[in-house]
């Protein structure tokens, strides 16, 4: 028996949900939390999809489980829908997985999941369990890192982490915000973005459809943390004509899931802000331009010499 509790995040897509639920069930969670987004309305092809969602845990388990359900009765969209859920969920648990309908785990993630929950719980600098990564040679020397970068879609966290996020960012102070992330990374670039992102959200509500701009602002605004595996444990199935920020089928977020149990643990709770700085510019999308100069950047960081001497006059033009 599976004793953390799990959060399923669902809408309209039947099979999608079908093979993820498919998944949970093998590990027999004592707890499951399922949320369900409202129909739009007037859309008669979401009133079709999410019934056939809501059938697929009609059917009768073969353990001993408690399963709770939250069927909105208005679309709450991509971004305050997931909110809600979430909300929801540590109003009635500690601490527990998150899962959205396209996310295919690793059976590994469950019990990653659970062992890093248990224990992280009091370290409140440590606010999520991340199960993603995008990258086949992740510089990691033990099976997860620390990072000022959230992943989700597939994640775990603790009540405590959770309380105080706000979609609206309507009490974050921009000053106070700059002043507490200018030095969290490796370049200025980064907190420079961050603060934009906050006045853009902050005004303009037709932004909101999103949440995860937000956690990574709750996070960096707390001085928070993100783990990050060593191996990916999650294969996106939703890249594809039924997302709703994809509209092709081209699998981009299939990626491949590994083994990663047994856990070998960092000693320190700490975070190579150079490695973030390498690594999470990768996952942004960039112009031609701005990839070629990254690219430089980052072979003149790992090279000697003359190379170093172009790499400190980069900086400082940079700064500039």
């Amino acid at each position: 028996m599976f004793s953390t509790p799990v959060l399923l995040i669902t809408f309209n897509r039947p099979e999608h949900t079908k093979r993820v639920w498919a998944e949970i069930k093998k590990h027999h969670p004592r707890e499951i939390y399922i949320f369900q987004d409202g129909e739009r309305k007037g859309n008669t092809d979401d009133l079709i999809k999410c019934a056939k969602v809501r059938e697929l845990f009609s059917e009768p388990l073969d353990w001993e489980c408690q399963i709770k359900t939250f069927i909105s009765g208005q679309n709450l969209g991509c971004g305050r829908g997931p909110v809600e859920a979430i909300s929801w969920f540590f109003k009635n648990v500690d601490q527990g997985i998150i899962m959205e309908d396209d996310c295919l785990p690793h059976a590994d993630f469950f019990g990653y999941c659970e062992k890093l929950l248990n224990k992280y719980n009091k370290n409140k600098q440590v606010m999520v369990v991340g199960a993603t990564t995008y990258h086949d040679n992740y510089p990691c020397e033990k099976s997860y890192l620390f990072s000022r970068y959230f992943t989700g879609g597939a994640w775990a966290s603790w009540k405590s982490a959770w309380l105080g996020f706000s979609i609206d960012l309507e009490a974050l102070d921009e000053t106070a915000f700059f002043r507490k992330v200018s030095g969290q990374f490796y370049s200025s670039a980064e907190t420079n973005w961050w603060l934009r992102k906050v006045k853009e959200i902050k005004s303009d509500n037709t932004k909101k459809h999103y949440w995860d701009y937000q956690m990574q602002i709750h996070m960096l605004n707390n001085n928070g943390l993100a783990i990050r595996p060593h191996k990916n444990l999650i294969s996106n199935i939703g890249f594809d004509s039924e997302g709703t920020h994809t509209h092709v089928n081209d699998n981009s977020g299939e990626r491949k899931t590994e083994r990663i149990l047994p856990l070998s643990h960092p000693e320190n709770v700490n975070v190579d802000k150079k490695n973030d700085y390498l690594h999470m510019a990768k996952e942004k999308p960039k112009k031609l331009e701005k990839r070629i100069i990254d690219a430089l950047y980052r072979y003149m960081s790992e090279s000697n010499g003359f190379a170093n001497k172009v790499l400190l006059a980069y900086q400082r033009i940079k700064r500039k």
